[in-house]
C-alpha cells in the first residue's frame, strides 16, 4: 500500500508521517504544498520588484512554471543570481534567500512534474475542501454527539449523496436484502422481511409519533402493565436515538 501525504515541509510534522507509515507498513509519496512555494516565490518577487506589479506577477509565473516542470534547483539558484545583481543589503535580500533556501532544502519533495503525470495532487486545497463541506457541515451541527461508528455510517452515505452515487447505493443495498442466504431455510423469508422494514424505518422519520405512543399505551394496558408516560418530545428523541442520530438531518 502507498499513501501520497501533501506537507508543508515542517520538520516535526514530516517525523511524525514517518512514524505513522513505519507504524502501518506503507510506502509514502511526500509532496510538498505548492502553494507554500508560491508565498515564498511572492515575498521574493516584492523584495527584487517593489514597484512594478505587472513585472512582479511575470517573475512569479515564470518561477512557479519552471518549477512545475522539475527545475526547482534552477530556481533556487537563479534567486540567488538575481539578489546578487540587483546589488541588495542584506536585509533586503533577505526574502530571496529564504525562498531560495526553502527550494534548496525541500526539492526532494518538489517533483511535481512526476506528480502530475500520475496524477497526484500537489496542493492541500482538495483536503482542506474535504474536510469543509462533507465533514463539518454535517458533523459539526449544533447539538450533535457521534458516537465513531454511527459517525463513518453517516459520512459514508453523505460521501455518497454529493458524488451522486446514493440512489445507485440504495439499489443495490435493497437488493442485497431480498437475496436468500446461501443455506437459508424458507423460514428465512420473514427475517428478510423484518430486515426490510428496519431498513425502510432507518430511512425516515415517523410521521406520526402520537399515534405510534397510543399504541404503545394500549399494548401495555393489554398485557397488564402498568400505563407508561412519555412526552411528544421526549418520544421524538426516542424514536431518532433509534435511528443513530440526534437530529432529523439526512447525509
Amino acid at each position: 500500500m502507498r499513501w501520497v501525504v501533501l506537507t508543508d515541509g515542517q520538520e516535526d510534522l514530516l517525523r511524525q508521517v514517518a512514524a505513522a507509515a513505519k507504524r502501518y507498513k506503507v510506502d509514502i509519496v511526500l509532496v510538498q504544498d505548492f502553494v507554500h512555494v508560491l508565498e515564498y516565490l511572492w515575498s521574493a518577487a516584492y523584495a527584487l520588484h517593489p514597484h512594478d506589479a505587472e513585472e512582479r506577477e511575470g517573475w512569479v509565473m515564470d518561477r512557479a512554471s519552471a518549477i512545475l516542470q522539475g527545475r526547482a534547483k534552477d530556481v533556487a539558484v537563479g534567486l540567488r543570481r538575481a539578489a546578487t545583481r540587483k546589488q541588495l543589503s542584506q536585509s533586503a535580500r533577505k526574502p530571496v534567500d529564504k525562498a531560495a533556501d526553502y527550494i534548496d532544502n525541500n526539492q526532494e519533495r518538489l517533483r511535481y512534474d512526476q506528480a502530475l503525470v500520475h496524477g497526484l495532487p500537489i496542493a492541500t486545497g482538495v483536503i482542506e475542501g474535504a474536510c469543509r463541506h462533507p465533514v463539518k457541515d454535517r458533523m459539526d451541527i449544533t447539538g450533535a454527539r457521534w458516537g465513531l461508528q454511527r459517525a463513518e455510517a453517516i459520512l459514508n452515505l453523505r460521501s455518497l449523496k454529493i458524488s451522486g452515487d446514493l440512489p445507485a447505493y440504495l439499489a443495490f443495498h435493497f437488493a442485497q436484502t431480498q437475496t436468500p442466504l446461501p443455506g437459508a431455510a424458507d423460514s428465512s423469508r420473514r427475517t428478510r422481511g423484518r430486515v426490510k422494514w428496519a431498513v425502510q424505518q432507518a430511512h425516515k422519520v415517523p410521521r406520526k409519533p402520537t399515534l405510534t405512543l397510543r399504541f404503545l399505551v394500549a399494548r401495555r394496558r393489554y398485557k397488564g402493565a402498568a400505563p407508561i408516560s412519555i412526552s411528544r418530545c421526549g418520544f421524538m428523541r426516542l424514536c431518532l436515538f433509534r435511528h443513530g442520530a440526534r437530529d432529523r438531518r439526512g447525509p
